[in-house]
């Protein structure tokens, strides 16, 4: 820079940290202000510059902001509100960050209809030998411990939009009882009621912890264990990612060593990823558009006139098994067609939807697993992943099924 060119502005502040000592450079256009002023206002500058070091040192523990823990878009009055809410419960915070599409879906839906329990999932397992629960529990608490959308919750009072937080730390215990003592028509009776029971209690997003283990000891050497928690947290490929850890960590314990586990990539790089996605382009959304112009129909299942509007979702299931014979035509199909069952299936479905509507033109939704986001260990990750997609059957006259 030449010595004879002019500065753009009236006033430049340059700060310089050497031999750990900061300095600062107060240049001005002597044109524009005198000494006295400038001094003035490097005083000023240093004297609220000590004021606030010295505020920063007296505080005990570290305040973090909403940049910190990940939301730059949640004010500092927001965060406080969080801060009193969970340190007067002796959680503290670690991440705090916005829900994916699904997340907010479910939350919706969740919050729609408090009562429902669409979203309550259970796993059902029988042990068969002895168990130490104690070693139990702290496995259970070990996998809470490696995974932290398990230590998660979902707020959406005082925030401008929901959020999830993630706590730094987080413990449970395991229900334990042992009913080895009763009848075996009891035993059966009592499982199927705990078991509608734990259903019925639920979660509350904003601050349970969203997933728990109960234990109920049926014989000397056999145990039925629930496994229960909200579908917000996870889908059902992570349901084995966690229970491999899980019996790993169990089983090391058990011979007390040291736990050796690889290590995780946090479900808090999956939401950056689909941020990132979102700011960079628009691909996806000119796909989908493409993929759906021109279709206006809504498809539908006829059902009867005498249900009501009001009245309330309720997910029940239907199970059917294809026999042999329809299986294997059905694999030559696939064989031949060079595709897969599920597109078969998928096909079968979009016929018979276009059948049961009169139109040639359908959409229906299917589940896929979310998982190829370009990130290191994503089939280990532990999050809901899973994602509905728009399937189109499009069939025109003359076309034979």
């Amino acid at each position: 820079m030449s010595l004879n060119s002019e500065n753009t502005y009236c006033l430049n502040i340059n700060g310089m940290i050497s031999n750990g000592v900061l300095n600062m450079n107060f240049g001005y256009n002597y044109k524009e202000y005198n000494e006295e002023t400038i001094k003035e206002i490097s005083n000023n500058y240093k004297n609220n510059l000590v004021n606030i070091i010295n505020y920063c040192l007296s505080k005990e523990k570290t305040e973090l902001t909403p940049t910190d823990l990940g939301d730059s878009n949640l004010t500092i009055d927001q965060l406080d509100i969080l801060n009193l809410k969970y340190r007067n419960k002796g959680l503290e915070i670690k991440n705090i960050y916005s829900l994916t599409p699904m997340q907010m879906g479910m939350l919706f839906h969740a919050l729609k209809d408090k009562e429902s329990s669409s979203y309550f999932e259970q796993s059902i397992l029988t042990l068969k030998g002895e168990i130490d629960l104690n070693t139990f529990e702290r496995s259970f608490n070990k996998v809470i411990e490696r995974y932290d959308i398990l230590r998660t919750v979902f707020v959406y009072e005082n925030v401008d939009k929901p959020k999830q937080i993630v706590f730094k730390e987080r413990k449970t215990k395991i229900s334990y009882e042992d009913i080895s003592q009763l009848s075996n028509e009891s035993k059966e009776s009592y499982i199927e009621n705990f078991i509608s029971k734990d259903k019925e209690k639920g979660f509350s997003l904003e601050k349970d912890l969203l997933i728990r283990m109960s234990i109920l000891k049926v014989e000397k050497d056999k145990y039925e264990v629930v496994w229960s928690f909200h579908h917000i947290l996870m889908d059902g490929w992570c349901l084995n990612i966690i229970m491999n850890d899980f019996f790993n960590i169990y089983s090391q314990l058990q011979e007390e060593k040291s736990i050796e586990i690889p290590k995780v990539t946090p479900y808090i790089e999956y939401i950056k990823w689909l941020e990132d996605r979102k700011k960079l382009n628009n691909e996806g959304e000119e796909y989908w558009r493409s993929y759906l112009s021109c279709y206006e129909d809504v498809a539908g299942i006829p059902i009867s006139t005498k249900r009501h509007k009001e009245e309330k979702y309720e997910l029940k299931e239907l199970k059917f098994v294809i026999n042999k014979e329809k299986t294997k035509k059905l694999e030559r199909i696939v064989k031949t067609e060079q595709v897969t069952m599920n597109t078969i299936i998928q096909a079968v479905w979009g016929i018979l939807l276009q059948r049961y509507n009169n139109i040639d033109d359908v959409v229906f939704g299917t589940v896929v697993s979310g998982r190829n986001a370009n990130i290191e260990g994503i089939d280990r990750m532990v999050g809901l992943f899973i994602n509905t997609i728009p399937v189109r059957i499009k069939t025109e006259s003359g076309m034979s099924f």
